[in-house]
């Protein structure tokens, strides 16, 4: 619409302008359709300017994720006017695929940093009729000492320290699930790591 417009006021300037000469129109109407036409060319100009801004408004509230995951928690409903910093959804990555779990003290001297373990689900795997079974590596070992939290199940002494580690999955798949409960076999002879 204010294309229209802009293009009208230039047109009719254009026009009359070479009339002026004729004397047919007046100086004062000249004047008037030079000042129309300035007016014109300047809402059309701010006209722009506001829908570059509309457009640049709608792109920021645009969400993208930094990483493919599974939203686990839509913390606002769509439509919900949202403060900056404030939390919308909560994405669990899918990549890396890791493990939470604890080695006690006793045998924190025995792993380090890259061993390869052994982790096995609860479920069966329908082929085999197997525990599905997936391998790994130490990618992290806690310096501080923790007590054992009440969800993990140790063949010791709930009592003891533990030492918290991330175990990263080489082939996951569609079966391994977040919050899954596991078990971590590290070679240390037949102590067991778990978690919950």
């Amino acid at each position: 619409m204010l294309d229209k417009v802009k293009n009208d006021a230039v047109s009719k300037y254009n026009r009359n302008s070479s009339l002026r000469k004729t004397g047919a129109v007046s100086e004062q109407e000249i004047e008037t359709l030079f000042n129309n036409k300035s007016i014109a060319n300047a809402e059309y100009n701010v006209a722009r300017a506001n829908k570059e801004y509309a457009g640049n408004q709608l792109e920021y509230t645009k969400i993208y994720a930094p990483d493919d995951g599974i939203v686990t928690v839509r913390a606002v409903e769509p439509g919900t006017n949202v403060e900056k910093g404030q939390t919308v959804y909560t994405l669990a990555k899918s990549k890396p695929v890791w493990v939470r779990t604890y080695v006690n003290e006793k045998d924190l001297g025995n792993i380090r940093h890259g061993d390869k373990v052994d982790v096995y689900t609860d479920t069966v795997n329908p082929k085999t009729g197997k525990l599905r079974e997936y391998q790994g590596k130490i990618g992290f070992i806690s310096p501080v000492a923790e007590f054992t939290p009440k969800a993990v199940q140790t063949t010791d002494s709930r009592t003891n320290l533990v030492y918290r580690i991330r175990v990263y999955i080489d082939n996951n798949d569609e079966f391994l699930r977040q919050g899954m409960p596991v078990t971590v076999k590290v070679n240390l002879g037949s102590v067991d790591l778990t978690d919950k």
